[in-house]
């Protein structure tokens, strides 16, 4: 990336919905608002930028994973009202997450790679039921080790196509 781009936390801030070839990027705490513009000259991508608010929730990979081109799930904490309405203009489904459960069990740092199979830290039990309600199938594996570090199964995950 160009010299002008200090901070920018790659796959930390950046959540993807392949579907939709949208990039939805964070920025606020570990990434700069204009590195999406730069980016946007770069990739095909249409270009979905979100301020962070919540100091605890610092990735967007910690407060947002999109499961397909319906449903997202997020943290509402973590986003200004502006990125609350983009993130309500762009899924017709989102889960809610409840934040005292994200922190314990990384619910938001989730992965769907299909679209059906959401893989996801065990032990939540709000979020396995509004799981349930969408149809879509829930995996839970262990990352306890790993979540020391900060993140779950989405920052463990290496997507080829």
């Amino acid at each position: 990336l160009p010299d002008e781009i200090q901070y920018f936390e790659s796959m930390g801030d950046c959540v993807i919905d392949y579907e939709r070839n949208i990039l939805f990027g964070g920025y606020g705490f570990r990434t700069e608002e204009k590195t999406y513009d730069i980016l946007a000259k770069y990739t095909n991508f249409k270009i979905v930028k979100l301020k962070l608010i919540n100091p605890v929730l610092y990735h967007l990979d910690t407060c947002l994973s999109v499961l397909n081109s319906e449903t997202a799930v997020i943290q509402e904490s973590a986003f200004d009202e502006e990125g609350l309405a983009l993130l309500k203009e762009h899924f017709t489904n989102i889960i809610y997450t409840e934040e005292k459960e994200n922190l314990e069990y990384f619910v938001c740092n989730c992965h769907c790679p299909d679209g059906k199979n959401v893989i996801v830290q065990k032990g939540s039990v709000k979020f396995k039921e509004d799981i349930k309600k969408t149809g879509l199938n829930l995996i839970e594996v262990e990352t306890g080790e790993f979540m020391r570090s900060g993140g779950s199964v989405f920052c463990m995950k290496l997507m080829i196509y």
